[in-house]
């Protein structure tokens, strides 16, 4: 597949919902693959655990996901998401949709687990998350802490 087809591809339709609920979105550059971690419900609309998977070229996208048509991108799951978070290739982003609107990502490199913020701000993560609700109380808990601190530099 090439990379024009699938430019040519977004034009035409703009962001894609597959059927497995799978959102692809692309600025005709970059594409961003997202999903609810497989398995999560949503129990509180303030907040969700996703899967996210960013490219930064239409040629990295089809090379990771292996396409070969655009028929593909409707075969794409969350659990594929997941696989790819395993290897280092995706995170999980758990975002409160507050007023405050905070995001936490976390990613795997080299057997470790590191979170930052949409600020950049990056730690190890020295504790094992492997559930959605262990991702939630992880975030909760660190953005929580940083919103103390903001508080106290004041």
């Amino acid at each position: 597949m090439e990379a024009s087809e699938l430019r040519e591809f977004f034009e035409d339709n703009g962001i894609i919902m597959n059927p497995f609920e799978v959102e692809i979105d692309s600025d005709l550059e970059y594409v961003n693959v997202c999903s609810l971690f497989p398995g999560y419900q949503e129990k509180d609309k303030m907040m969700s655990v996703e899967l996210t998977c960013y490219c930064e070229t239409m040629v990295d996208f089809i090379c990771l996901f292996n396409l070969t048509s655009t028929r593909d991108l409707e075969s794409i799951t969350p659990e594929f998401l997941q696989s790819l978070y395993e290897q280092g290739n995706a995170e999980i982003a758990y975002i409160s949709h507050t007023y405050t609107s905070r995001i936490l990502f976390f990613r795997k490199q080299e057997k470790s687990l590191f979170a930052r913020t949409e600020d950049f701000l990056q730690h190890k993560v020295a504790t094992d998350l492997t559930t959605p609700d262990d991702f939630i109380a992880y975030s909760k808990n660190y953005l929580n802490s940083l919103q103390f601190f903001d508080h106290l530099a004041r």
